[in-house]
């Protein structure tokens, strides 16, 4: 038992020089940076403890393990192969390196009193991490077959050192990318020339560098390290204290690894973004704004796993079968339990690539005022209605209600997930104000300490709820891969019905039962939702991602400041009473366990517990008191 170690320093050693030159309308910046980076890091992840389970409490008595699972050293041998005594634990420490250099040029181009263009150009390029010295020979990546399709190419696929690769891939986890150029321009402009109104706008290219502690994962590819399971074993007091005395004095074969597999042809994500503002001042103390703000990403990274359990059905259908519903006759798809894997040598084989894609449009629209000296207020307002659209919205793990599996629904078409954001609000209002209370502002005497120096502010948001999806993890080949029903009805409505026993939980989207209580099995022609047919399809009636939208947030924080002048440097002493959600508004969250449709997460008036997506209030008022010290 116990948490396995997970820590390391990072060392950075940036160099860089930046230079202004001035010309006529122009001034001209340019400049470059070297970043190197050192990753010194100890992973903290299963198999660095052993894991010990047992089938029954009668099994724990008689000190029989079940399932005995712990990382091993492979000692240079693939998944497959056999390892020798004596047995021990793989390296758990990288000490990544990488280098990321940059250039850049701008100009500020002052075209005449009422125009300015500031055009610009940025090359950066990240590098490819990779062991120094002696741990060079612990890289490993797969390494695709050649074939005519993807599929044949993950099946002819194999592990290999990193040093042992062909051509340009020798030492590297997948090949450089130095064409990160990235062009930009703004424009500011005053169209009537009274400083009244200004016209900006800009767009440009920007990059991104990968993601690091996804891409270091590799360290668990073989031949560097294996996680091995054991069977029936026999605790013994040896085993209590050294977790590797499990292994017999002979050799033992190779458990199929899970495999962490940067693309070979990885490229670097990137994102065009544009915008446009016109923005006017008024009445003298107010100013309003209007903006458009879009986005398209490209290449964006993903994980992704391609060697599903029964993926060796998509190459050869021979092993196909037909997966039957609980009456034992409605068919409901493939049956993909009997095929093997597209690559039989190893287990999950997931692949960080450029799947991603994603666009975003906003309209904004701000009034400002400037402070109102006579009674001393400020204000301000926001309304943005935007659209966040993409395929998946986190490069790797997610703990967003909205995720339902890691990856995509079918791993060789993502354009499938293609929907909202997960972040994705629609509408979004925010207001503030700030109030220096004009009291006893002429007075000289006591009523100077007592009333003067208050201020009250306050914050109000409200803003639309964002989308969740429906998953189903009964899938009989599922491993955590992004699952999702069959859509087979009309969608339901939203309710607010309390559950019967929970205090604090409500069902608010109604799910019909699709798996048969007693044998497990798809309930034929279940409506409006029916079971997924396999992690590997077919996805023609799947329900589309993120078609459900959690409620929307409501929240108004304030704060009244009593602040007390001091005799010296100018300081001043804060007294602060801050009120989070002053109205003691609940908001109502969806319960991300409650998504799938295989749980059953809501106990109905009749006491039969069914599945339904469920909701619970949170947010209560919350009071702070502070004292500060401002000089």
């Amino acid at each position: 038992g116990g948490s396995p170690d997970e820590f390391g320093p990072t060392n950075g050693y940036q160099f860089f020089q930046n230079a202004t030159y001035g010309m006529g309308k122009h001034v001209l910046r340019f400049g470059a940076q070297f970043v190197h980076l050192r990753q010194n890091y100890t992973f903290g992840i299963a198999g660095q403890i052993a894991d010990a389970q047992f089938a029954n409490t009668q099994g724990f008595v008689d000190g029989t393990v079940q399932l005995y699972s712990i990382a091993v050293d492979p000692k240079g041998h693939l998944p497959g192969e056999s390892i020798d005594p004596p047995f021990g634990p793989p390296n758990f420490t990288r000490h990544y390196h990488y280098n990321e250099p940059a250039l850049f040029i701008a100009d500020t181009w002052r075209i005449n009193p009422r125009l300015t263009l500031t055009p610009g150009l940025r090359w950066e390029y990240f590098g490819v991490f990779h062991s120094p010295g002696s741990e060079e020979v612990l890289d490993s990546n797969f390494y695709p077959g050649s074939g005519a399709n993807f599929l044949v190419q993950v099946a002819d696929g194999r592990m290999m050192r990193t040093v042992d690769a062909p051509g340009k891939l020798k030492g590297r986890f997948y090949l450089p990318d130095y064409k990160n150029f990235a062009p930009r321009m703004g424009l500011a402009y005053d169209p009537f020339g009274d400083g009244k109104t200004a016209v900006r706008a800009g767009g440009g290219l920007f990059y991104d560098r990968r993601v690091g502690w996804e891409l270091f994962r590799a360290f668990q590819n073989p031949p560097a390290y294996s996680f091995v399971r054991l069977d029936n074993i026999s605790l013994t007091p040896e085993i209590v204290t050294d977790q590797y005395a499990v292994f017999p004095n002979s050799s033992v074969p190779l458990s199929r690894s899970l495999v962490q597999a940067p693309d070979l042809h990885m490229r670097s994500a990137y994102t065009a973004a544009w915008n446009a503002t016109v923005e006017r001042e008024l009445a003298g103390r107010l100013v309003a704004s209007a903006s458009y703000l879009g986005s398209s990403g490209s290449k964006l990274y993903a994980i992704n796993n391609v060697n599903r359990v029964g993926s060796g059905g998509l190459l050869n259908a021979t092993c196909l079968s037909t997966r039957m519903a609980a009456d034992g006759i409605t068919p409901i798809g493939p049956d993909y339990s009997s095929c093997p894997r597209l690559n039989s040598e190893l287990a999950n084989l997931s692949v960080r690539q450029n799947g991603g894609h994603s666009s975003y449009h906003a309209l904004q629209v701000r009034l400002d005022t400037q402070p109102l000296s006579k009674i001393g207020l400020e204000f301000g307002g926001n309304y943005t209605w935007s659209h966040s659209i993409d395929n998946r919205s986190v490069s790797g793990l997610s703990l967003s209600v909205a995720e339902t599996g890691v990856g995509y629904l079918d791993a060789f078409r993502p354009e499938l997930d293609r929907g909202s954001s997960d972040f994705d609000v629609r509408h979004r209002l925010t207001a503030h104000f700030i109030w220096e209370l004009p009291l006893a502002s002429g007075a000289n005497d006591w009523r100077r300490h007592i009333f003067r120096g208050w201020e009250f502010s306050g914050f109000f948001s409200y803003q639309t709820g964002q989308p969740f999806s429906l998953a189903d993890f009964g899938t009989p080949d599922f491993t955590g891969e992004r699952t999702r029903p069959r859509l087979t009805g009309t969608l339901p409505h939203r309710t607010l019905i309390h559950d019967a026993l929970a205090p604090n939980s409500y069902l608010f989207l109604p799910v019909n039962q699709v798996y048969d209580p007693a044998s497990g099995l798809c309930i034929a022609d279940a409506a409006p939702f029916g079971c997924e047919v396999s992690v590997n399809g077919p996805f023609e009636h799947t329900l589309s991602r993120n078609v459900f939208r959690q409620p929307g947030l409501f929240f108004l924080n304030t704060a009244l400041i009593k602040n007390f002048h001091l005799p010296h440097d100018a300081a001043k002493l804060q007294i602060r009473t801050e009120f989070y959600n002053l109205l003691n508004h609940p908001n109502l969250y969806v319960n991300g366990s409650s998504t799938d449709i295989s749980t059953r997460s809501f106990t109905a008036g009749d006491g039969l517990v069914l599945p339904g997506v469920t909701a619970s209030f949170r947010d209560n008022r919350q009071i702070v008191l502070a004292l500060k010290i401002i000089y």
